[in-house]
């Protein structure tokens, strides 16, 4: 069964909707090229554009090959996501 097309553009501003303490969104395809790169509105970021990229292009890899490693057990990997709290 083939997904319907995601406009991750819009996804991405529906994720920064949803919760007010997401400051970043990044969306990963799955050949690890950066899709989306987006920095809540008015936010200033911790790291730099460069930093952010660099960063999406390497930890999803990471994070699936561990993901898939536990596949057998519980199933294919669909998404992968990473959340950071700032500690106060």
């Amino acid at each position: 069964m083939q997904r319907p097309f995601l406009d991750v553009v819009k996804f991405a501003e529906e994720v920064l909707k949803s919760d007010s303490r997401i400051r970043y969104v990044a969306i990963v395809d799955n050949e690890l090229h950066v899709l989306v790169s987006k920095m809540r509105e008015g936010v200033q970021s911790f790291t730099s554009d460069a930093d952010d990229r660099q960063c999406m292009q390497v930890a999803p890899n990471i994070l699936i090959e561990v993901a898939e490693k536990l596949s057998p057990m519980l199933g294919s990997v669909e998404s992968v996501t990473m959340r950071y709290e700032i500690g106060t």
